[in-house]
């Protein structure tokens, strides 16, 4: 996986998901797979009810329903430093 190379060479890394965070990224703002269904099945829903496709938004999921996920063993191994304000809103993956 290409995170190894990185926290070898002491590189910071971003996951855009969360099984890359996971798997050695230093780094996410990943959202919740059940979330995202669940959105998409409001969608759905509309669509079933005769909504037209137009009618219904495209759009990104809110900060509020994303979580921003941080490695900490990778963050160790680079020798980076999360500010607090970010550590105490994050999950931390051990």
């Amino acid at each position: 996986m290409i995170t190894s190379p990185l926290k070898k060479s002491k590189i910071p890394s971003y996951g855009a998901v969360k099984k890359l965070v996971e798997n050695g990224a230093m780094i996410g703002i990943v959202c919740d797979y059940y979330v995202v269904g669940r959105e998409l099945a409001k969608k759905a829903q509309d669509l079933l009810n005769g909504k037209s496709a137009a009618d219904i938004p495209s759009n990104r999921l809110p900060l509020s329903m994303q979580t921003i996920l941080v490695n900490a063993e990778t963050v160790e191994a680079v020798g980076a430093s999360i500010p607090y304000e970010i550590l105490s809103v994050a999950k931390i993956e051990e």
